[in-house]
């Protein structure tokens, strides 16, 4: 009843958050070995809700609640290891108690477990595992796993390349609002693989996943407004998805808010802001901004005419073929 009503303070739970009578309560019934308590406890002190942060003590309650088998713990735990947040760094450790909570069946410490056997982290790589221990997790509906299991469909490791199946797993994440899986949906509804093409489809996702800010989405959305594909075009509203993904360092789109402003699309011309957009992509490696960075260096818009400068952005490029 203790580790209840701490959590009913805690989480705010049909009465107002109370966070001092939430530790009170948690602390209590931790003392008197309650594992929830422990954990929720281990959870206060870990973020510093309620109570002063202390990582040693976050990992004192979250280890004496992972002992009794306690799987949210014992996944705490572990990450605590595998970061090396509190504790010294230990990945065999973190295997150890992502194991014991992913075999009880906790979805986050199955994908943890996923994770690390994909990346050949402390254990032999192995992508055939590492898509077992996703897919335990995706039938229990945790996003991140479902994603990844898409993307093993989609690229065939450690399955049989299934478009279906990627498909099947992207929507699934998609529509828990997960931006990349909302991308790489849409994007299989422009190309038509497994479906047939379906552009205003693809939009629609690009457009959920460019809302939540990711840069690939807003790049792509962008281009379709570019292109007219899917849609009238509409410059302006090109011009306002490649500066959202080039406010976030995206080089493609850096380049391209280049070129609008180079060309006065969908912006007032302004030589100065097609340099500032060239220059951002070129340092990052963009074959076509530093190719287009040498022009106005050779021609001195937006910058003062320099024919060195120019060279340099020209061999640049050139060394990438």
């Amino acid at each position: 009843a203790q580790a209840n009503l701490g959590e009913i303070y805690w989480l705010g739970k049909g009465i107002a958050q109370d966070l001092l009578k939430a530790e009170k309560w948690n602390r209590q019934a931790a003392e008197l070995g309650n594992a929830q308590a422990q954990y929720n406890l281990g959870v206060m002190y870990e973020t510093g809700i309620g109570i002063a942060q202390d990582l040693k003590k976050a990992e004192k309650w979250y280890r004496k609640s992972a002992k009794q088998d306690y799987p949210p713990a014992q996944t705490h735990l572990g990450r605590m290891y595998h970061e090396g947040n509190g504790v010294t760094k230990n990945i065999h450790q973190a295997i150890l108690w992502y194991r014991k909570a992913a075999q009880q069946g906790l979805a986050q410490a199955q994908f943890n477990l996923g994770q690390l056997y994909r990346q050949g982290e402390g254990l032999t790589q192995d992508a055939n595992q590492a898509a077992q221990w996703y897919r335990k997790a995706a039938e229990q509906g945790l996003a991140i796993a479902q994603y990844n299991l898409a993307i093993m469909y989609y690229s065939g490791i450690g399955v049989e390349q299934d478009f279906t199946q990627a498909m099947q797993w992207y929507r699934k994440a998609a529509e828990q609002d997960y931006a990349e899986a909302q991308f790489n949906f849409g994007l299989m509804y422009e190309k038509g693989e497994s479906v047939e093409p379906n552009v205003t489809e693809a939009m629609l996702w690009y457009r959920k996943a460019a809302l939540q800010g990711l840069a690939q989405a807003q790049f792509q959305l962008a281009l379709m407004y570019y292109d007219g594909n899917g849609v009238p075009q509409d410059l302006t509203e090109a011009a306002l998805w490649f500066r959202e993904a080039a406010q976030q360092d995206y080089a493609k789109a850096q380049n391209n808010l280049g070129l609008l402003y180079y060309d006065g699309l969908g912006v007032s011309k302004d030589y100065i802001k097609a340099a500032q957009g060239y220059r951002k992509s070129a340092e990052q490696g963009n074959i076509d901004a530093q190719f287009n960075l040498a022009i106005i260096y050779k021609k001195g818009r937006g910058v003062p005419k320099d024919l060195k400068k120019a060279a340099y952005w020209f061999h640049k490029a050139a060394e990438q073929g």
